[in-house]
């Protein structure tokens, strides 16, 4: 099984098992579409549910919704738009949204521990911390109100500025906005605003009050404050950048956050650390320090790096997988192109990774086993797309890697049909037949015959979210791709307002039309038709959130029968760089007929030489029969009135195919039957 990585900016639910966690797909639509900043879980109403706390994006405010799960349905239902808070509640009220952002993520805690919620957070424009004090159990005895007042401008008498902290900070006395700091203190010019952050409540020596850790956009470090004040008075007395400990201080190249949750269900809160930003690190950016200590005196120590991240397909920042058999042993394996792993010094290395297939023709199952394939992260191509296909007519598939640039690099496999793949850089960006194409940022090809004249064409997306169709004008041994097409298909896959989209095509064969797949910055999956003879028109938009299929940004599809079973199943990249994978049920692809299955025979299979087919029925009939790769690419097409029919497959490289016949019925009715072999 292929395990789907967690997306950014998408909500995945983890279930818990113990010490095992085991991703739980079946929850994800559960959660709200709205979700696209920042997410924080708090049982506010302490019915041992945790509640959904996200920003509201355009509205500058923080939005609940209430967990009303029932057992074994997860349900969130929509309760506040934003929370609101009074900033005068010994006045004439002066009730304003809580201050958040989008990079702003609010602390969440019972501050007073009189049992409900209250919130921590920065002043829009400003370094000092505001208590926004719950008055729920004030004024009506229950949890549940969120009503809330400004109760400290200042709380902690620290500031917190440039990832510099200032302890007993003279301006607190006062509840004050920012503008008043700067006039009264010129050393604050530059704090414009407090850019981004994220905070942890935590009572850290067991006094009962809260004791805080910041992290900063700006930041490569938190900043832990101890309170050495009262419940009701908080004073912080130490600042340090050395937390949880001296030995394994938490440190990321940007954005650092916190979160104390139990992750070992042994009652006692963990901590987890993690950049809440993209440019940071990936595929080890997921710190769990398990507490030796207890609840309220904690006691971090590291146990990894990439908590989760290795229980499952991780490729750092982007992932673009396609299907190619690399070992040369007749079945699909799958090659996964990325943005890059990240590495302090140079930041992204973007690589090839290889799944190897190493199960069976109807039962496959992966084993990573490169994750840098030919060693081509020496070429120093970032976002490395790669497609296979025969492109020079010599029995193998040879490999052509899109990047960021615009570009495409171009790769001969020199092993020959049905051995090990070797590859040799045959033509750069600047040389060779592959010169000239430059679709601007971002390149994103497909190997594929488009107009189905038996040679092999490229389908390029691209950054801004349209498709190239560059047409092989040559041979099939000599291939010209001169001929350019842009806006092919008169389409593009931007969200709406975006110029950026990242369209990933993939053209298949779909019971002997093209389909058209494409994968977006938006989340989604985009089906068009009307492809066939219309190649110059604009194609038909058949769903633009094709299954309700959501993996998170740039999501990148690849379509191919893993198991035999006649049925296109999908694999799908997204730029958190994890994978997911949706086994075909006939949606879409070609399908066996298993009411006819008996009409036509062929054998032998596996195959070696020639294949023989054979009509129970459709006698006398004309007959249309197409052999059709594992990409849904038509490789050979005969008709025939005959009952028995011999087809040369020496030419065929090691692999899958279908038989798909048509017969035109004596009521001028067409009539399909498929059956798939293997060539070995």
């Amino acid at each position: 099984m292929i395990k789907a990585a967690n997306e950014l900016g998408h909500l995945k639910m983890i279930i818990f098992q113990g010490q095992l966690l085991t991703h739980a797909p079946q929850f994800q639509s559960a959660f709200p579409t709205d979700v696209n900043s920042w997410a924080v879980f708090y049982d506010f109403n302490n019915d041992g549910k945790a509640d959904l706390f996200i920003y509201a994006l355009g509205l500058g405010g923080v939005r609940v919704y209430k967990n009303t799960s029932t057992p074994g349905n997860l349900q969130f239902t929509f309760y506040i738009n934003f929370l609101k808070s009074d900033y005068n509640p010994n006045g004439t009220p002066n009730v304003s949204n809580l201050p958040s952002s989008s990079v702003a993520v609010p602390g969440l805690a019972d501050i007073d521990n009189d049992g409900d919620m209250d919130v921590l957070s920065f002043q829009t424009s400003g370094i000092q911390l505001e208590w926004h004090k719950n008055m729920s159990m004030e004024r009506y005895g229950h949890l549940d109100s969120l009503v809330f007042d400004m109760v400290d401008g200042c709380w902690g008498d620290a500031v917190e500025n440039n990832c510099e902290a200032t302890l007993n900070y003279q301006f607190c006395p006062l509840v004050m906005r920012y503008n008043e700091a700067v006039q009264n203190n010129p050393k604050n010019v530059d704090a414009v605003m407090h850019a981004g952050s994220c905070m942890m409540c935590i009572d850290m020596d067991g006094d009962n009050d809260k004791e805080v850790v910041l992290g900063d956009i700006s930041c490569d470090s938190v900043e832990y404050f101890r309170n050495a004040g009262s419940i009701s008075n908080a004073n912080f007395d130490l600042a340090t950048k050395v937390f949880p400990n001296a030995t394994d201080p938490i440190a990321f190249k940007q954005f650092p956050c916190t979160y104390f949750l139990d992750l070992d269900n042994d009652g006692i809160r963990d901590l987890i650390a993690a950049p809440n930003i993209q440019t940071s690190e990936n595929y080890r950016g997921a710190w769990y320090y398990k507490n030796i200590g207890a609840d309220n005196i904690p006691n971090f120590s590291l146990v990894k790096k990439n908590f989760l991240q290795d229980q499952m397909l991780e490729f750092g920042e982007g992932s673009y997988p396609t299907t190619f058999d690399y070992d040369g042993d007749g079945d699909l394996d799958i090659i996964v192109g990325n943005f890059g792993y990240y590495q302090p010094v140079s930041l992204y290395s973007s690589r090839l990774a290889v799944l190897q297939n190493v199960g069976t023709t109807t039962l496959p199952s992966f084993n990573l086993v490169n994750v840098d394939y030919m060693t081509l992260s020496t070429y120093n191509l970032k976002n490395m797309a790669p497609s296979f296909g025969d492109m020079d007519g010599d029995g193998d598939k040879d490999m052509i890697v899109g990047d960021i640039t615009g570009k495409l690099t171009y790769f001969t496999n020199t092993a020959g049909a049905g051995n090990v793949a070797n590859f040799t850089l045959t033509a750069d960006f600047t040389t060779g037949f592959i010169s000239g194409i430059d679709v601007g940022n971002n390149a994103y090809p497909q190997i594929i015959d488009v107009n189905k004249d038996g040679l092999i064409d490229l389908l390029v997306g691209e950054y801004d979210g349209s498709l190239n169709y560059y047409k092989n004008v040559g041979t099939v041994n000599a291939p010209v791709l001169s001929a350019v097409v842009t806006n092919f298909g008169g389409l593009k896959v931007n969200k709406p307002g975006y110029y950026e989209a990242h369209s990933t095509p993939f053209m298949f064969d779909d019971n002997g039309s093209y389909k058209l797949m494409i994968g977006s910055d938006r989340g989604y999956l985009y089906m068009y038709g009307n492809i066939d003879g219309n190649l110059s028109g604009n194609f038909t938009l058949i769903d633009s959130t094709y299954n309700d299929i959501y993996e998170g940004e740039q999501m990148a599809p690849s379509l191919a029968d893993f198991n035999a079973d006649g049925k296109l199943d999908l694999v799908v990249g997204n730029y958190s760089g994890g994978l997911a994978y949706f086994k075909g049920v006939g949606t879409f692809g070609i399908e066996e007929n298993s009411a006819v299955y008996s009409e036509m025979n062929l054998f032998p299979n596996p195959v070696q030489n020639e294949l023989n087919l054979s009509f129970n029925d459709f006698n006398n009939q004309l007959k249309e029969i197409v052999i059709i790769d594992e990409l849904g690419r038509e490789i050979k097409k005969i008709e025939s009135n005959d009952v028995s029919i011999l087809i040369n497959t020496e030419f065929l490289n090691t692999g899958f195919y279908i038989v798909k016949c048509k017969v035109l019925l004596p009521d001028n009715r067409y009539y399909f039957v498929t059956k798939k072999f293997v060539k070995t």
